[in-house]
């Protein structure tokens, strides 16, 4: 299964790319936008995003029907089957509020990053921790987000885990 994003790609790149993935007989894609820069270590950067999740679906669908980007027959349909990634817990924040709970989120894992947090961490040590810096980001962030906002983020932001004997957490900044 390829997991493609669009995210730096362009259209007649992402046409080709597919075209090739069928070609060595890859028939099953999970179709994203793909995060912008900013959520990344490098949030200085730009991106190309000449389409979204949506956008690659249509040109999928397209390519299945034997049609390229623009519309032209290109001799054989391809037999590609699409999936899409869907966040039924999506956050409708406006740009500005975005900002700021990302403010917020760097700087809480900066602090973590100062205070020895890491993966090596014990496990009574790290859900104590894992605890504090969730209810600092609720505290920080509850004039920007409602409750139900607060839950869903710290959920998507946090990944626990649970080993025998260890507790594993990524903060994802």
């Amino acid at each position: 299964m390829l997991h493609f994003a669009c995210r730096d790609r362009n259209i007649l790149g992402i046409q080709s790319e597919l075209l090739g993935a069928h070609t060595v007989g890859v028939r099953n894609l999970i179709c994203i936008t793909g995060d912008p820069p900013r959520m990344g270590t490098y949030p200085d950067a730009t991106a190309v995003f000449d389409v979204d999740a949506i956008g690659l679906a249509n040109i999928v669908t397209m390519l299945n029907q034997g049609l390229d980007i623009g519309g032209n027959p290109i001799g054989s349909q391809t037999a590609l089957l699409l999936g899409v990634g869907a966040n039924p817990g999506a956050l409708n924040l406006d740009e500005q509020q975005f900002s700021q709970v990302y403010g917020v989120l760097q700087k809480l894992g900066q602090e973590a990053k100062q205070k020895g947090l890491s993966k090596e961490t014990p496990a009574p040590q790290a859900a104590e921790a894992a605890k504090q810096i969730m209810e600092q980001f609720k505290t920080e962030t509850q004039n920007l987000l409602t409750p139900e906002q607060t839950k869903i983020f710290a959920e998507v932001v946090t990944h626990f885990q649970v080993e025998p004997g260890k507790f594993g957490y990524n903060f994802n900044f």
